[in-house]
């Protein structure tokens, strides 16, 4: 005889519809905004050249756009993903996927990542313009710098931590306790 589960099936189907259906309006919306900006970029790169701009600045700016391409293509993925989530799947099949879907550190991490580096490297480019004199006064303003944007990092990633935390945690934890009970 099989235990009755301590976690009610239908609420937290009910609770991952309503997240996924949440993020799918946010990451809808987030790929509009990185497209925005990387059109914008292109616009102001390409067809209205800054003519002071030299080599490094233009090299940077590529840097940008294909940061908000990439944020782009990763964004319109993700929002395939929760658009097209079955959930007539088998409760397992659901209840894997979802555990997944719903982990702090998982796979997003690494495109997430990839925009980071591109966003870095367009912010370093300009700094090493040629054969550039490296005197005390760059290397601190390259240090202030690097030292705001890790800040940054830190923040956003905190920032997306609590956010986990409220929203997401207890749909991950509930369909990892339900998927062990199912197991055993």
């Amino acid at each position: 005889m099989n235990p009755t589960p301590s976690i009610e099936i239908e609420n937290l189907m009910s609770r991952m519809q309503n997240e996924d259906k949440r993020k799918r309006n946010y990451v809808k919306t987030i790929f509009i905004v990185y497209l925005l900006f990387s059109g914008l970029l292109a616009v102001l790169l390409f067809i209205t050249p800054d003519p002071d701009l030299n080599l490094a600045d233009r090299i940077s700016g590529l840097s940008y756009i294909a940061a908000f391409l990439f944020g782009s293509w990763y964004f319109r993925r993700e929002y395939k993903m929760y658009k097209n989530m079955d959930y007539t799947l088998p409760l397992m099949q659901l209840l894997e996927k979802t555990e997944k879907r719903y982990r702090f550190f998982n796979r997003k991490w690494l495109p997430i990542s990839i925009i980071v580096v591109l966003i870095e490297i367009g912010e370093i480019i300009p700094y090493i313009n040629g054969f550039m004199v490296w005197n005390e006064e760059v290397i601190h303003r390259l240090f202030i710098m690097q030292a705001l944007f890790l800040c940054a990092l830190i923040v956003g990633a905190s920032i997306g931590y609590i956010i986990w935390k409220k929203r997401t945690y207890a749909i991950w934890k509930d369909a990892k306790t339900l998927l062990s009970e199912l197991k055993n």
